[in-house]
């Protein structure tokens, strides 16, 4: 029958159709992309509005429809957008591989030589306080056992690891108080976190509700790419960039400089340029196994923090 769903799916998703739902970017996407997935969408509602035997069906249609078409047609801005985390899937997509290219033993040795550099950086030795990411190996980051150990029992100082509370989509992140490295424990998505009580069950100090007068002078940032400017590619959750918000939103009400941020990775991991969003924060130093780098990202001076 002329109105059959399957006739109405086939005139639907008919090339000439289907151009007044795309925008001139979008002609081209493979399949799984943006464009492609709006096109599947546009034909979707375009059955549905077309099969609605009553008004009010065939409105909510026409209106999803309209929205797809301003969607499609938007301005550069909203293409800007999509651009950036495409560049950032792709730019996560290349360094994991060189990363997977290296075996254990060179990730190991090189990391080694990574969080030497940073151990020895001004940064670090003139820290009051740290926190300080517990490195995964399924992950390839660089270990920070090395400067845990300094922070708690070379050179004691306040020492501050992340834990993950509520949904790991949404959920945040706090650096909670630890006293010696027995004190993690596996948590949100198989990493050793620190839990939210001490043996005593009492909660936690948490680096953002602690009076530590001097300040927190210095957050270790991992990620996945960093560019010598200071841009960095995290992992996607978005975790450290509001931590570090929050931080320098608190420093600022006290009239502190904000933190130090210390970035540790391997020499495959810096590369020409990082994409960006606004809310992304870049790093003061970068220290890899072959060099300190510090960075003059725009509006930062690093060195007038310690």
């Amino acid at each position: 029958p002329r109105g059959t769903p399957s006739r109405l799916a086939a005139a639907a998703c008919s090339e000439p159709r289907l151009r007044q739902f795309r925008g001139e970017r979008h002609t081209r996407s493979a399949p799984g992309g943006r464009g492609w997935r709006m096109r599947r969408r546009a034909a979707f509602w375009a059955v549905r509005g077309a099969s609605s035997a009553s008004g009010a069906p065939r409105a909510r249609c026409a209106a999803r429809l309209a929205r797809l078409r301003a969607m499609a047609t938007a301005p550069a801005a909203q293409g800007a957008c999509t651009d950036t985390g495409d560049a950032k899937r792709a730019l996560r997509a290349a360094v994991r591989a060189r990363l997977g290219a290296k075996s254990g033993e060179a990730l190991a040795e090189q990391g080694a030589a990574a969080a030497a550099r940073a151990r020895a950086s001004s940064a670090w030795r003139g820290c009051r306080s740290a926190c300080v990411y517990v490195a995964s190996t399924r992950l390839r980051e660089v270990d920070t056992a090395p400067l845990l150990d300094d922070a708690l029992r070379v050179a004691p100082r306040p020492c501050f690891a992340p834990r993950v509370v509520g949904e790991t989509s949404d959920g945040q992140m706090r650096m909670l108080r630890i006293s010696h490295l027995g004190d993690l424990e596996p948590g949100a998505m198989g990493l050793l976190e620190p839990p939210l009580t001490d043996g005593a069950g009492s909660p936690r100090e948490c680096v953002e509700t602690t009076a530590l007068g001097e300040g927190y002078d210095v957050v270790l940032m991992p990620g996945f790419a960093f560019d010598r400017a200071g841009s960095r590619l995290g992992r996607g959750g978005g975790f450290y960039d509001r931590f570090v918000a929050r931080l320098t939103a608190s420093a600022a009400e006290q009239g502190r400089p904000p933190p130090v941020l210390l970035a540790l990775c391997y020499d495959e991991q810096v590369v020409e340029a990082v994409p960006a969003h606004a809310h992304d924060h870049p790093v003061d130093f970068i220290a890899t196994p072959t060099e300190l780098i510090t960075c003059a990202a725009e509006g930062r001076s690093p060195s007038s923090k310690f």
